[in-house]
């Protein structure tokens, strides 16, 4: 290596010029020597090489070595120049310094530096030496490879001709030369592929061919060679035709073409050798496909020849473009009318049908498809095609399936005079109708076609009205007045109106056609026409501001005051919608500004509720009424302040509305500037001597509606003007109470302030509140914080000093303690046992444990144990809390208290323990959850009743069986000898009767009076049980102080129980202590016809004697009962003989 210097040295050196840049490089001699050269960089600008890569083939040439060999450098920083970006980028250095590389031992750098250097001689002078050319480079491509990618055909000529493998592949992609050569255009490099019998059709790893790639990139050259070569598509390409997709997408036409060509060709004949007959016809089809698309073209250029000849040579007429457009509506959008005709005097154009048109005749056909050719020919508004459809018999009136539409009517929407006088001189039916009901000339107008309307109107008649109107008020609709000025002057129906009675005059004013409204009036058009409503035309102008018809209609004396049906004038609905000019033109010709609708509103009402002071003040000035009342007793100040129209409130109070009116409600305004924390206007209205301590109808003062909705600073202000603090409402609360209420912090600070008393309770004073909250009686502030669980408000109360122990009522509000656990606020129950409230307050039922029993949670239940609440307290009382969980059946709460130490046998003043409560509430996991806990299951009552008894006498089917299964005495006696098994005859509990008998209970058993189950079962009317005690050996003649069973039974007439003790052969002749038996009391109590059968057949002695010598034949013939007596009689000879029985 030697250095670049500027001074001369022996060697190789040429001539240099003076105009031009001198670029010296230094390089080493074939002798080892430093060299010299220097050239004009005029000489090395060359059209195929850069400037660096000639300056490396003229130094190679000079020290005699191969040009891959030579290296450039900057002898400043000794950078390598590897091309003329490198050149530029390094300021484009005159001086240089070139190095050779010395051949390495590896061969394959060398063949591969030789390759890109497009060195053919360093090529042949490695391959010389042996090397292998399908050598891979270090990223395992092979040389041939990158030759074909650089585009150098010698170079791969030579390559192919050293043997190098055409089908070498890439190592990452799998590609071959011919798939690089093919994507970068080299059409000389492929064409040496192909005479190397490279594999034109291999596949690379996507399934890619070449002839993908070079369509895709549309190098139409190389497609046409790998096609003509026989080149096939892989299977990606021919499942989804991609080579064509991408070269469609590319724009490259030609390439398609060329591709579509080749394909058919070579298909047709493939096909032809095999003898495969449908894939000929297929191709041919293609084929004709193609005629097709060349038909498309001579259709819309109008080559008749052209035509003729593809259609001769059977291209399809019908087939459709890309825009769903077939050859004849082609030619029909460029009006080639002789192309038309010829195309459909073919008899071949059929046009695509859908849905129930494809079931028509080949008539009805050729009829729909004129029409839409028509159709087609009148948006394309070509009326020399209109022409010669018409002269083909095309029908003039056919329309549209779906709208109904027929040519005429298109034509006339279009604006297309010259179509629409055609159409008239074919005899079009200017009367015909869409399925809108619009005939053309109605069409015409409401799409402002003005000069159709003339054409039609002639023709026409214009008075025809549609379902959206007539024409003239089409027109108006449109805002057309040369349309509407044509139909007046032909003489139209000026009082024709729509189905909602809309005149065209209503119509223009409110579309404010100034020049249709005089237009309207000079032809005598009544100005206070209304509509179904009520509304006039001057409402509608008025309505939408259309200042210049108001002037006319007012000039044309229309009633300025006319009311539509909600009682709304032209002035209401101006005012309403703000439109100030129209207002003031309205009371410049005055308009009845006090006039009120049907909800007694006036405009001022409406310019206050809406804030539109301007208008408010023109009103104002011009002397209106400022206090109108509506119905709910609003003024127009009411109005503004409740919709926080200050501006308008300031104006209303400067032009002397009065600030003490009130609603129906008894509502001040000063009240709804609280309700509605309107600051600004109560300033106003205090500076105009407002009530602050006006109450409404509920009693209710601005104080109170501030402090509820926690508005600070109307608050204030009504504090500072001395607002009462301690005024209640019709319910009794505070405006402390409504702030404790709802949690307004603040709020209640500012009461407390004030010296508002902080343990003013809530008194309810009239029916209505008692029915509605009866245990809001009584209720404090802190009672009423802690129940709706506002912490901060409780804390705040307690540090003033509310007094925590406070209770309303028996049946009014217990303590704050009571009310915070019954709703289950476990903080405010924490912050008040902190506080030491007390728990059990003297002479009241307010215990806190009562209430976290009933509490939808068990956190108030745990908060209170762990706070050591006594679980004993009141165990004297029924409403002891262990007695009160067993009761409403919470067991949950029940096993907390004993666990807490309540005792499972304490006893009430009434001598019950809880198992006593647990039976009588029928608690059955109570009565387990107690009895597991070994309680006495036989302590009685005051009144001798076990659990059992009271379990009896309750009902409870379970509950006994429990008892019963843990031994409970059943034969115990409570008071008069009752026992369960008395008790439940007695009330016919069939199910605790069984279970009774089952436990061995004395079926004979007799309480005190004598009578035993089966009495009580039978005096009752109960069968079933009678029966079940029958079964238990009940005695079925047991003589109670009322008589046997039977006798009883028979006395009241009762059937069922007769016949049970009947079957169970009871003596029907046992008498009772006056003698009489059983037919006795069925004949003397009632005339029981039936129970004396029965006993009749039982065999009863009807002649057996009383104690008075009265028979049942006597008893019953005395009282009348005649049936009973005849009975009776039949039984007397059956009567057995004496001594028999």
């Amino acid at each position: 290596m030697a250095r670049a210097s500027e001074k001369k040295a022996g060697g190789h050196k040429r001539n240099v010029g003076v105009n031009s840049p001198i670029i010296s490089v230094a390089y080493p001699g074939p002798d080892g020597s430093e060299q010299l050269l220097q050239l004009k960089l005029t000489q090395l600008w060359t059209k195929t090489r850069g400037v660096i890569d000639e300056l490396r083939v003229r130094v190679a040439e000079a020290a005699e070595v191969s040009t891959f060999r030579v290296n450039l450098l900057v002898p400043s920083t000794g950078q390598v120049i590897k091309d003329s970006d490198g050149w530029k980028r390094e300021g484009c250095p005159q001086n240089m310094t070139a190095t050779v590389m010395p051949l390495v031992s590896n061969l394959r750098d060398d063949l591969h530096l030789a390759s890109a250097a497009a060195a053919a001689e360093a090529i042949e002078e490695v391959l010389e030496l042996g090397q292998d050319p399908n050598i891979p480079d270090k990223s395992g491509n092979p040389v041939l490879f990158k030759a074909c990618g650089a585009g150098h055909p010698e170079i791969v000529d030579l390559l192919l001709r050293g043997r190098a493998d055409p089908q070498g592949r890439t190592v990452d992609s799998s590609m071959a030369p011919i798939h690089l050569a093919s994507q970068m255009g080299y059409v000389e490099v492929v064409r040496l592929l192909l005479a190397a019998r490279a594999d034109k059709d291999a596949a690379d790893a996507k399934g890619h061919t070449a002839v993908f790639y070079a369509a895709a990139l549309g190098h139409e050259d190389v497609v046409r060679e790998l096609m003509q070569a026989g080149c096939a598509m892989g299977k990606a390409e021919r499942d989804s035709n991609l080579p064509n997709q991408l070269a469609t997408e590319h724009g490259q036409r030609m390439v398609q073409s060329v591709l579509d060509l080749t394909q058919k060709a070579e298909a047709l004949r493939a096909a032809t050798r095999a003898g495969q007959e449908r894939v000929v016809r297929c191709v041919l089809e293609l084929a004709r496909a193609m005629t097709t698309e060349n038909l498309h073209q001579a259709a819309r250029q109008g080559q008749l020849g052209v035509v003729q000849c593809l259609v001769e040579n059977r291209a399809d007429v019908n087939v459709l473009d890309e825009d769903g457009q077939g050859p004849i509506q082609s030619a029909i959008a460029q009006g080639h009318a002789h192309i038309v005709r010829y195309l459909w005097e073919t008899g071949k154009v059929a046009l695509p049908r859908r849905g129930e048109a494809s079931c028509l005749g080949p008539d009805e056909r050729r009829l729909q498809d004129l029409g839409s050719l028509m159709r087609t020919a009148i948006d394309a508004r070509s009326t020399e095609v209109a022409k010669s459809l018409l002269e083909v018999n095309g029908d003039v009136n056919y329309p549209e399936a779906d709208s109904g539409l027929t040519p005429l009517h298109i034509a006339a929407g279009s604006g297309h005079v010259e179509m629409v006088q055609c159409l008239l001189a074919a005899r079009a039916a200017t009367d015909a109708v869409d399925k809108g009901g619009d005939t053309a000339l109605v069409r015409a107008a409401k799409l402002q076609q003005g000069e159709v309307v003339w054409c039609l109107a002639e023709a026409e008649c214009p008075d025809f009205t549609s379902l959206e109107g007539s024409p003239l008020q089409m027109a108006c609709r449109q805002g057309c007045p040369e349309v509407v000025e044509c139909l007046l002057w032909l003489g139209v129906d000026k009082a024709k109106a729509t189905e909602k009675e809309l005149q065209s005059l209503h119509i223009a004013a409110a579309n404010g056609l100034k020049e249709a409204v005089l237009c309207l009036l000079e032809a005598r058009v009544e100005p206070d026409v209304p509509t179904k409503a009520g509304t006039t035309p001057l409402y509608f102008a008025a309505a939408w501001a259309r200042e210049d018809v108001v002037c006319c209609l007012l000039e044309a004396r229309a009633q300025i005051d006319a009311a539509e049906s909600g009682g709304w004038t032209p002035l209401f609905v101006a005012v309403q919608r703000g439109h100030v000019s129209v207002v003031k033109l309205l009371l410049k010709t005055k308009a009845d500004m006090n006039r009120a609708d049907k909800k007694q509103r006036t405009p001022l009402y409406f310019a206050s509720w809406l804030g539109h002071l301007r208008i408010a003040r023109l009103m104002l000035r011009d002397r209106v009424f400022p206090n109108p009342r509506d119905r709910r007793g609003w003024t127009p100040l009411h109005t503004a302040i409740a919709h926080g129209q200050v501006d308008v409130v300031r104006s209303l109070i400067d032009w002397n509305a009065n600030v003490g009116m009130t609603t129906l409600s008894g509502s001040t305004c000063a009240a709804f500037s609280a309700l509605y924390n309107q600051l600004p206007a109560l300033e106003l209205i205090l500076e105009r001597r407002g009530d602050p301590n006006y109450a409404e109808a509920e009693l209710y003062t601005p104080l109170h509606h501030a402090a509820e909705f926690g508005l600070l600073e109307v608050m204030q202000r009504l504090l500072e003007v001395r607002a009462e603090v301690e005024r209640r409402t019709h319910e009794g609360s505070t405006a402390l109470f409504l702030a404790a209420q709802e949690g307004r912090l603040k709020a209640v600070h500012m009461l407390v302030v004030a010296k508002a008393d902080i343990n003013a309770p809530k008194t309810a004073s009239s029916p209505r509140v008692r029915g509605e909250a009866p245990n809001q009686e009584g209720a404090t502030p802190l009672y009423i914080a802690a129940s709706s669980n506002h912490m901060d408000v409780v804390k705040y109360l307690i540090a003033t000093g509310a007094d925590k122990d406070l209770c309303g009522p028996p049946h009014g509000a217990g303590t704050p303690l009571y009310g915070a656990t019954l709703q289950g606020h476990v903080q405010v129950v924490s912050t008040l046992l902190r506080n030491r409230a007390t728990v059990d307050p003297p002479g009241t039922d307010w215990h806190p444990l009562l209430a976290a029993i009933e509490a939808p949670t068990r956190a108030s239940l745990v908060t209170l144990l762990e706070a050591r609440v006594c679980p004993n307290s009141r165990h004297e009382s029924p409403t002891a809390p262990l007695k009160s969980a067993i009761r409403v059946r919470n067991l949950e709460a029940m096993k907390w208290l004993v666990h807490a130490g309540a005792s499972q046998e304490m006893v009430d003043t009434m001598g019950w323990t809880p198992l006593h409560t647990a039976a009588h509430a029928g608690s059955v996991d109570a009565m387990r959850a107690l009895l597991h806990m070994c309680v006495c299951i036989e302590r009685t009552t005051n009144k001798g009743a076990t659990p059992l008894l009271i379990a009896v006498m309750a009902g409870r089917k379970e509950p006994v069986s429990i008892l019963l299964q843990a031994k409970a005495n059943v034969n115990h006696e409570k008071s008069e000898g009752w026992t369960p098994l008395l008790l439940a005859a007695s009330a016919g509990r069939s199910k605790i009767t069984y279970a009774c008998l089952q436990a061995r209970a004395d079926v004979n058993h007799a309480n005190s009076k004598g009578f035993q189950a089966l009495h009580l079962a039978v005096v009752h009317g109960y069968p079933q049980v009678a029966m079940l005690l029958l079964q238990h050996r009940a005695d079925k003649d047991a003589v109670c102080p009322a008589g046997t069973a039977l006798s009883m039974a028979s006395a009241r007439g009762f059937l069922k129980a007769i016949q049970v003790l009947v079957q169970a052969r009871a003596n029907v002749d046992l008498p009772r202590k006056d003698g009489r038996t059983a037919l006795h009391c069925a004949t003397e109590s009632k005339n029981h016809v039936h129970a004396v059968q029965l006993l009749l057949e039982a065999a009863a002695d009807p002649d057996r004697a009383g104690e008075d010598g009265f028979t049942p034949l006597h008893i019953a013939a005395m009282r009348g009962y005649v049936e009973s007596c005849r009975l009776m009689q039949r039984a007397v000879p059956r009567k057995p003989a004496k001594g028999t029985r």
